[in-house]
């Protein structure tokens, strides 16, 4: 097994046991970023979607892995604790949509890009949770194998 891919699994499993959380900027709209980054800060409100896992079938007759992990910048604390609520059935429709379109590449022959990912992710969500809940879909983290 290549190290990347060693390294790719061991950072999912640190998150697969980690329960979706949010972070909120404090009252004044900005805090601090806790990794160091030149002074940078952080506003608005995050929710962090526990690491999917999809199986891939290709036309070979191989299996591969999706693996993903997406942080969803939210509009208000109060729509992500709703959104917070609702990861299980978030997280089942986000599974779904990637196994989708992994398949659909397959099929053509393509590799998707995060740019595409993102967009897909993000229609999903907002079909979920509403148009104005969610401003953008961050991804943390995306493995292939």
């Amino acid at each position: 097994m290549r190290l990347g891919s060693l390294i790719g699994l061991f950072g999912i499993a640190i998150w697969l046991f980690a329960a979706p959380a949010y972070a909120a900027a404090d009252g004044d709209g900005e805090s601090p970023a806790h990794d160091g980054s030149r002074g940078a800060r952080v506003e608005g409100v995050y929710l962090t979607i526990a690491p999917l896992i999809v199986t891939v079938f290709r036309k070979d007759g191989g299996v591969g892995r999706i693996s993903a992990v997406f942080t969803l910048e939210m509009a208000s604390e109060t729509l992500a604790a709703a959104a917070a609520v609702r990861h299980t059935k978030l997280r089942d429709a986000l599974i779904q949509e990637l196994q989708r379109l992994s398949a659909r590449e397959e099929r053509l022959g393509r590799e998707f890009s995060i740019a595409q990912i993102k967009r897909r992710m993000k229609t999903v969500i907002v079909r979920r949770l509403g148009e104005d809940a969610v401003r953008d879909v961050l991804v943390q983290a995306l493995n292939r194998s």
